[in-house]
């Protein structure tokens, strides 16, 4: 499933913000019901377009996964693509440090399947990146509120391998209190977590020092 303001019966990978999660492409999502949070973003009405997709051959990324240099890997991506505004030198020292060591290239990619990295995900990178959380609670507070995940179409041969399958309009009465709410939850339980110092954690500071050391 896809959100949009219009019916898009044949996408255009083109056509997408650069500043998003993953750069310019599609971005989609395998969960309907999120996808209609999505879609409505203030109070008006939005648009679930529906698409088949084949996968076989396609060059798939995969940044999402339980190995400390996945998520390593997701947070610079969206270094690269999104602005993030840090306040302290030290978090600007770990970004520069992430985006040198693990930044990967997606211009080959087909596809790109990781995180929703939504605003409050977003604030969680940056505490990480601010020491105030451990790499561990990062990978605890992404699992939290069931965001999900999501899928980008990257090149005009995945493009042209989407099936249109139809759409719906979706109510922004009900979807739009339901973001706000999910949104909420997830907060209040990223503000458990992050209460409890993970004494026996790497963090940001840790991570640079440790490769820094290892001269590698």
């Amino acid at each position: 499933m896809a959100i949009a303001r219009t019916i898009m019966k044949n996408p255009d990978v083109l056509y997408g913000k650069k500043n998003n999660d993953y750069g310019q492409g599609f971005y989609c999502s395998e969960s309907a019901e999120l996808a209609r949070e999505w879609a409505c973003p203030r109070e008006k009405d939005g648009i679930l377009n529906r698409y088949c997709l084949e996968m076989d051959g396609m060059r798939v990324f995969h940044l999402k996964g339980e190995m400390e240099e996945a998520l390593l890997i997701w947070i610079s991506v969206l270094l690269s693509n999104r602005k993030l505004n840090l306040d302290t030198e030290e978090a600007r020292t770990g970004a520069h440090f992430l985006q040198s060591r693990y930044l990967m290239s997606l211009e080959t990619a087909d596809l790109v399947i990781g995180y929703r990295a939504d605003d409050s995900y977003f604030s969680f990178v940056k505490d990480f990146l601010n020491n105030r959380i451990s790499l561990a609670q990062l990978q605890q507070a992404l699992k939290l509120g069931t965001v999900g995940e999501q899928i980008v179409i990257k090149s005009q041969r995945a493009a042209f391998a989407l099936e249109f399958q139809g759409y719906e309009v979706v109510d922004w009465k009900e979807y739009y209190m339901k973001r706000l709410q999910r949104d909420q939850a997830l907060r209040n339980m990223y503000q458990e977590l992050r209460q409890k110092p993970d004494v026996s954690g790497r963090y940001m500071r840790d991570i640079v020092r440790e490769r820094n050391n290892s001269g590698k």
